[in-house]
């Protein structure tokens, strides 16, 4: 499997799979939801639906919802959604929690 930007690579069920919500995986699930990306995360952050869970995690992997809910059965509630969490910050370009600020080292500047 090929790593993308913005690809959170986990396993579930002995399986490996790749979350990633690129443009394609997004404007899909506002499709879905009928609503704008940033409703969406508004409601998944207040709401806690699993329902929605599962469907995002179907929507950023590519498998069927049923296959989705076991995935989320395999690895729980709290790890599926910091799962998608970890995707969402991906599909922004923000960092993950701890990770290392800026854009690395600074360079002197010239004249």
């Amino acid at each position: 499997m090929t790593e993308r930007r913005g690809t959170i690579p986990f396993e579930a069920q002995g399986k490996s799979y790749a979350l990633r919500l690129g443009t394609a995986q997004l404007a899909e699930a506002e499709d879905h939801f009928d609503m704008g990306i940033n409703a969406i995360v508004k409601r998944l952050e207040t709401e806690q639906r699993i329902g929605d869970v599962a469907q995002m995690l179907a929507i950023g992997t590519g498998v069927s919802r049923d296959e989705a809910c076991d995935i989320v059965d395999d690895l729980g509630t709290k790890t599926s959604g910091d799962l998608l969490g970890r995707a969402i910050r991906a599909a922004f370009g923000q960092p993950e929690p701890g990770a290392p600020a800026g854009n690395g080292k600074g360079r002197k500047r010239t004249r």
